[in-house]
């Protein structure tokens, strides 16, 4: 595994060896793809790393993947909040989300999969703070295939699964933006009916 700080030189050379291993470096930062400067930048802050297996580039992430839910305590409606678009700055490109999970948040390296990092993640793209209500996990798996973000890059995602419900305190009705130096996030509440439930 690669790793490191940032410098001209290693940005240079892991252009080179994406270059080398047919990377279609072209179609990053189009559509719906991230940046080389998105990718080194994962990089450089631990939330991802990338091995070499026989000879081929693959990307290795850990994703916390919330699903976020409100129980109005008057009228007993349930709410589920979904990720609905990010908007990136330099370009104005849109990238819709429609993943079925709240919020996907990178965990860094180093980082454990349990509730102080739902806690975090949910304060750092909701704006979320105090005790949440009904936090649980409830699953845990790998998946392994072509970046969505990266196309043409090999990435494999461990991915830890948790539920959580807002209080009132916590719920805004109109939802939520996350302000990121790149990118804004904007985050709606959908209806859903009581059996959907977990």
């Amino acid at each position: 595994t690669l790793g490191g700080i940032m410098n001209k030189d290693y940005a240079e050379a892991l252009l080179m060896l994406l270059f080398n291993n047919h990377v279609p470096l072209a179609r990053w930062g189009n559509g719906q793809a991230k940046t080389f400067k998105h990718f080194i930048t994962e990089l450089d802050t631990g939330d991802c790393e990338f091995q070499l297996r026989d000879n081929k580039i693959v990307r290795k992430i850990r994703v916390l993947l919330i699903t976020v839910y409100y129980k109005d305590p008057e009228t007993e409606k349930l709410f589920h909040l979904i990720e609905t678009i990010q908007v990136f700055k330099i370009d104005g490109r849109k990238r819709i989300r429609n993943s079925g999970y709240s919020v996907a948040e990178k965990l860094k390296s180093g980082k454990i999969a349990d509730n102080t990092s739902v806690t975090n993640a949910l304060k750092e793209e909701l704006g979320v703070s105090g005790e949440v209500l009904r936090l649980k996990k409830t699953d845990k798996y790998v998946t392994q295939g072509n970046s969505n973000s990266y196309p043409g890059l090999e990435t494999v995602s461990e991915n830890f699964c948790f539920t959580v419900y807002l209080t009132p305190e916590q719920f805004k009705p109109d939802g939520y933006i996350e302000e990121q130096e790149d990118k804004t996030t904007y985050f709606k509440w959908v209806e859903i009916f009581k059996e959907r439930m977990l």
